[in-house]
């Protein structure tokens, strides 16, 4: 029996390295596990963020585009509107409601202007026009 518990005495005693060696293997184990687990959960905290982003600017852009749609329809409708405002049937329509006539001859005159000459007499153009 002594033999035994000389031969455990020696292991236990006699080696402190390779009891402390263990136990420093074990500590740089468990940093190591500790890393690999917080990389994990910021990774899923990091991919959940950008998802999170990712539908927050696809709703916006799709906000963006509708208000784009509205603007376009609106413009057209108003090009739409001007243009028929712009017609001779409106226009003639509307000035007969209003009483107007067609102007006599010389009633217009077409006064133009020469650019570059001070305004004489002699740079102002008349002309008749119907």
């Amino acid at each position: 029996m002594s033999d035994l518990y000389d031969s455990l005495y020696v292991q236990l005693s006699g080696d402190n390295r390779r009891r402390k060696a263990p136990a420093r293997k074990s500590f740089v184990s468990k940093i190591v596990w500790l890393l690999i687990i917080g990389l994990t959960l910021l990774s899923a905290l990091g991919r959940v963020y950008l998802d999170r982003q990712t539908t927050k600017m696809a709703l916006e852009w799709q906000k963006k585009h509708e208000q784009i749609s509205v603007l376009k329809k609106e413009a057209e409708n108003l090009r739409m509107e001007q243009e028929k405002y712009m017609s001779g049937e409106y226009i003639l329509r509307n000035a007969r409601i209003l009483g107007l006539r067609p102007s006599e001859p010389g009633q217009v005159r077409l006064m133009q202007y020469k650019a570059g000459t001070r305004a004489k007499e002699e740079s102002i153009v008349a002309s008749n026009q119907y």
